[in-house]
């Protein structure tokens, strides 16, 4: 072809991409990530979520075992934990916060966005009381 009319590439067109060309692409790709990082703190919290709901069914197991021995129930972790109940996990908050003829159990993760709580007649249930709130208000 002949360059000199204009019909093929220059020279300096052939070296490889354009700034904007590459800066859009840099640009596509940080959205990307951005999109993707969400999505996956998302995932963790939810799985922090799950992980003190499965502590939480876990203790409520060791509660039952613990009526069945003693006929009443545990009114503190530590008793709970000598009936075999697993060491609670690193982030997991538990409180026992009753015992004798009934209980209430609430449980959440450090990472977490959500509360839970247990009694004996509705197991386990989302509540809106923080695990670190002593009152028993959590459960009716």
């Amino acid at each position: 072809m002949d360059r000199s009319m204009g019909l093929g590439r220059s020279s300096r067109q052939e070296a490889g991409f354009t700034l904007l060309e590459l800066l859009i692409v840099i640009a596509i790709i940080a959205i990307l990530a951005g999109i993707l990082i969400t999505a996956l703190h998302g995932a963790r919290k939810r799985s922090f979520d799950l992980a003190a709901l499965g502590y939480l069914r876990e203790a409520m197991h060791a509660q039952a075992l613990y009526s069945l021995d003693t006929e009443e129930y545990a009114d503190n972790l530590g008793d709970l934990l000598n009936k075999g109940l697993r060491p609670v996990p690193r982030g997991i908050e538990i409180r026992v916060l009753s015992g004798g003829t009934t209980y209430c159990m609430v449980a959440s993760h450090h990472g977490g966005t959500r509360w839970y709580a247990a009694t004996p007649e509705k197991g386990p249930y989302r509540t809106s009381v923080p695990a670190w709130d002593p009152a028993p208000s959590a459960c009716p």
